[in-house]
């Protein structure tokens, strides 16, 4: 279950693969990914999300190296792939909940138990 979709935001791609990035394309336009993070204030608690056929993968954010100018990264992200960020989610809580197919709690629950 992901409650993380797409934002409607800049479409970000990459060149390279990896878990520490320096570059990115924003919109097809070469940036320091670091520098566009920071200059336009985005919000790094919410991942990349990445529409891999149909279904969305997170990419969270570690941190931002200023003095180097890179993003670490928890995942690596891919060339050829277009990212997002996130919308953001206004109720964790509710939206999680509502993602639960329903009666399954009563079998997590069961299955726990002992």
């Amino acid at each position: 279950m992901n409650l993380f979709t797409q934002g409607k935001g800049d479409g970000i791609t990459f060149d390279s693969k990896g878990f520490s990035i320096k570059d990115c394309r924003i919109n097809g336009t070469g940036r320091n990914f670091a520098e566009y993070l920071l200059e336009d204030k985005i919000d790094t608690r919410l991942p990349l999300v990445a529409d891999y056929h149909g279904t969305m993968v997170n990419v969270s954010f570690q941190k931002i190296n200023e003095d180097k100018k890179t993003v670490d990264l928890y995942a690596p992200v891919f060339p050829g792939i277009k990212y997002k960020i996130a919308s953001p989610v206004t109720n964790y809580v509710k939206e999680f909940g509502a993602l639960i197919p329903k009666g399954s709690l009563k079998t997590i629950s069961r299955a726990t138990a002992f």
